[in-house]
């Protein structure tokens, strides 16, 4: 069944910070799937006060397709799919509308049931023109050029600088996988966070040069801050790997709704390297002149996520709807839009060359 699989949680158990992110993992933002059309992200270099980004991005999709706890799209309550090949989910960000240079960059990642099974991810570059395997903690670089280990920004080899700090694994606040890390509470706190998003596109603060959201509605939560550390990899994993650039995050995680209103990041050398905050909106529709998603109850719905780099200065910001998105309406959840078939390596090469 979709819900909490810990709804009852006590401070004191010595389990309840992974009881809380194994909530936060089974979250009722969306049960089935979900496509969220045209996410647009831009990127501000430090001490600027122009609104002019120094990148600007979009890409075409963010899919995802639940296989287990469906609730309203057939298969209900399980899809095959989990049971044979044993995958949980699939999600995919793909493919790249802007920029030129980038287009159709993409990535999918299959996330399996097995905690001791690693995702598979595929990351098509349209440079060499194939989708290709890559591991999963590369996903704890910055993006689209993931695996250069370059931190703040990302480095396309054949064209200019790509200029960017967001990482695949803070998708949302937190997207890695549960198991690999360990968790330890820090406290529930009431903090502020945005709930009730009242603008969408959200707007680019203008005491900054646009380099976060502003104004907006912010609101006391209680929250749980948990501390998340990466495990050591497995003597398989190591061979060739780095290890993940982000072992340990300190997560806020909003006692009602399950989502990830901010996060601290620190390097492997124990420093405060980025922070991320999210911006969230309660309602029955992602923006208030809906046509088509419009839903019989209220919704959690992320307007926007802002990734600062405190080492470089460097933020990324993204919206969802954007500012230049032609569909407005960006969010379009348990409608059966999001198939198993189009979150896949080879629909994603395809996609990735027209």
């Amino acid at each position: 069944m979709q819900g909490c699989p810990f709804p009852l949680l006590d401070p004191n158990d010595p389990q309840v910070a992974t009881k809380v992110m194994w909530n936060f993992s089974h979250r009722p933002q969306y049960s089935d799937d979900a496509d969220i059309r045209e996410v647009e992200g831009a990127s501000y270099l430090p001490g600027g006060t122009s609104k002019e980004p120094v990148e600007h991005f979009m890409f075409g999709h963010f899919q995802f397709y639940n296989n287990v706890g469906r609730t309203e799209v057939q298969p209900i309550p399980t899809d095959p799919e989990a049971q044979g090949p044993g995958i949980r989910y699939r999600f995919a960000a793909f493919p790249m509308l802007e920029p030129m240079e980038m287009l159709g960059f993409g990535i999918v990642r299959l996330r399996y049931r097995d905690p001791g099974m690693e995702d598979n991810v595929w990351l098509f570059n349209p440079g060499s023109g194939r989708a290709r395997r890559v591991r999963a903690e590369e996903l704890s670089d910055s993006m689209p050029h993931v695996g250069s280990r370059t931190g703040a920004t990302s480095v396309v080899q054949s064209g200019p600088t790509y200029v960017n700090t967001l990482d695949p694994d803070s998708f949302f606040g937190f997207s890695a996988k549960v198991e690999d890390y360990t968790y330890r509470l820090i406290g529930i706190k009431p903090m502020v966070a945005c709930v009730e998003a009242s603008s969408a596109p959200a707007a680019a603060c203008q005491y900054d040069g646009a380099r976060t959201i502003c104004p907006e509605n912010w609101e006391i939560r209680q929250l749980y801050v948990v501390e998340a550390t990466a495990k050591p990899l497995s003597w398989h994993q190591r061979i060739g790997s780095a290890g993940v650039l982000i072992p340990k995050r300190i997560l806020y995680i909003d006692s009602e709704g399950w989502f990830i209103t901010a996060s601290d990041q620190f390097d492997n050398e124990g420093k405060l390297r980025k922070t991320i905050a999210t911006f969230n909106a309660y309602r029955d529709r992602p923006v208030p002149d809906a046509r088509v998603a419009i839903f019989p109850f209220n919704r959690m719905f992320q307007t926007a996520l802002v990734d600062e780099d405190l080492q470089t200065g460097v933020s990324t910001v993204l919206r969802m709807p954007g500012a230049e998105s032609q569909d407005h309406e960006s969010w379009y959840i348990n409608m059966g839009i999001a198939t198993k078939a189009f979150i896949d390596p080879h629909q994603m090469a395809i996609q990735g060359r027209y």
